[in-house]
C-alpha cells in the first residue's frame, strides 16, 4: 500500500473516531442540574424509595443531580418550596391545604402515601384503644408535626374536640421518651415510625399500640411530592423529570424491598437494618392501594383530593375554599402500575 493510501485510510479512521466522540462524550460529560429536594422530616427509612431513585440513576437520567435534605415538618417544607429556598419538596396534603389557604402557591405533583400515615401511639395497657379514649389525656408532639395539624379533623370525626386533650410540645427526640416515662399519655407519630417505636418500647419492657387516622374516619391523602406554581409554570421539564425519577424509585422499591432497603443502608449505615426493612413494608402498604392499582403509582383522584380539602376546610374554618385543581396536578406522573 503506498504512502498516500495509508494517509487516506488513517484520516478516515480519525474522522470516524471524532464523530463517535461527539456522540458519546456529551452523554457522560453532561452537567446535571443541581436540585435541592427538601424532605418533610429527618432522613429516616421513610426516604428509602428516594434513595433508590438517586442510587439507580433515575434522576441522573433526567439530567438532575438531586441532593436529599432533611426537613422540619410539612409546614416548613411547604414554606421553603413556596419561597424557592428548596427546588422541590415532600409534604403532607392536609398541611398543604391549610398553607395554600394562607397564600402558599404550592401543589402536590405526585402522591407518595395514597392513604394517610397519621397515627396516635400509646402504651399497651394504658386503656387507650379508640379515639375517644384520648379525652382528658396529654399528647406529646412537636409544634409543627403534620399529625398535630390535622388532629382537629380527627377529633371532630370521632365526636370530641381538640380542647378535650392537652398538648405537650417538645422536640422530636423527646416525643416518644415522654410517653415511655409517663409524662405523656399518648404521642403523635407516623405509621412508618412504628417499627422503631415498638423497638424502643420492647427495650423498656413495654408494648406500644397504634391508632391510625385512616382506620378511624380520615380516608384522605398523606405525603406527596410538592412543587411551587412558579416551578410548574416555568420549569415543567425539571418538575416532570423529578417526578418520573421519584415514581420509578417508588415502584422499584415495592417490587424489590430488601434490595431497596440495602440501598438506603449504603447512605445511612447507622440505621437499624431490621427496622428499615420493616418500614419498607409499611411504605409499600401505603403506596399500593386500590387507587394505585387502578391508576398507577402517584396518581391522585379528584374525589380523594376533594375529600382531603373539604375535611381541612371544615375543621380549620377556611372561608375561601380553593378549587381542588389548585391543590394538585397529575400532568407529570408516568404510567407505572403496581405488579
Amino acid at each position: 500500500m503506498n504512502r498516500v493510501a495509508k494517509w487516506l485510510r488513517l484520516n478516515v479512521w480519525v474522522g470516524i473516531l471524532l464523530c463517535l466522540s461527539f456522540v458519546l462524550v456529551p452523554a457522560s460529560g453532561f452537567s446535571a442540574e443541581k436540585v435541592k429536594f427538601g424532605f418533610s422530616w429527618i432522613l429516616v427509612a421513610q426516604t428509602i424509595p428516594f434513595y433508590v431513585a438517586l442510587d439507580k440513576g433515575y434522576w441522573r437520567t433526567e439530567g438532575l443531580d438531586v441532593n436529599i435534605l432533611r426537613g422540619f415538618g410539612s409546614g416548613d417544607a411547604v414554606k421553603k418550596v413556596a419561597a424557592g429556598a428548596m427546588d422541590i419538596g415532600a409534604a403532607d396534603s392536609a398541611t398543604l391545604v391549610v398553607a395554600r389557604s394562607k397564600g402558599a402557591m404550592v401543589k402536590e405533583v405526585a402522591m407518595t402515601h395514597m392513604k394517610t400515615m397519621h397515627t396516635i401511639c400509646a402504651l399497651g395497657g394504658s386503656g387507650i384503644t379508640k379515639p375517644r379514649d384520648l379525652i382528658g389525656k396529654k399528647i406529646a408532639s412537636t409544634a409543627k408535626a403534620s399529625t398535630r395539624v390535622i388532629f382537629p379533623a380527627f377529633t371532630e370525626m370521632n365526636g370530641f374536640k381538640v380542647a378535650d386533650i392537652t398538648w405537650l410540645t417538645s422536640s422530636y427526640a423527646a416525643v416518644i421518651p415522654s410517653l415511655m416515662t409517663g409524662n405523656a399519655d399518648a404521642a403523635v407519630c407516623y405509621a412508618a415510625e412504628m417499627p422503631q417505636i415498638q423497638k424502643m418500647a420492647r427495650k423498656a419492657g413495654k408494648r406500644m399500640v397504634a391508632m391510625r387516622f385512616a382506620e378511624h374516619g380520615l380516608n384522605m391523602y398523606g405525603n406527596g411530592v410538592i412543587a411551587s406554581d412558579k416551578a410548574i409554570a416555568e420549569k415543567p421539564k425539571f418538575v416532570g423529570g423529578f417526578v418520573r425519577g421519584a415514581v420509578k424509585g417508588w415502584a422499584w422499591s415495592v417490587e424489590n424491598r430488601q434490595a431497596a432497603t440495602d440501598i438506603y443502608l449504603k447512605h445511612h449505615g447507622e440505621a437499624d437494618a431490621k427496622i428499615a426493612r420493616e418500614i419498607m413494608d409499611v411504605l409499600a402498604d401505603h403506596f399500593v392501594t386500590a387507587e394505585a392499582r387502578k391508576h398507577g403509582y402517584g396518581f391522585m383522584t379528584k374525589k380523594t383530593m376533594t375529600r382531603t380539602r373539604d375535611l381541612m376546610a371544615r375543621f380549620y374554618g377556611i372561608k375561601n375554599v380553593m378549587p381542588v385543581e389548585d391543590l394538585y396536578t397529575n400532568r407529570f406522573i408516568p404510567k407505572i402500575m403496581p405488579k
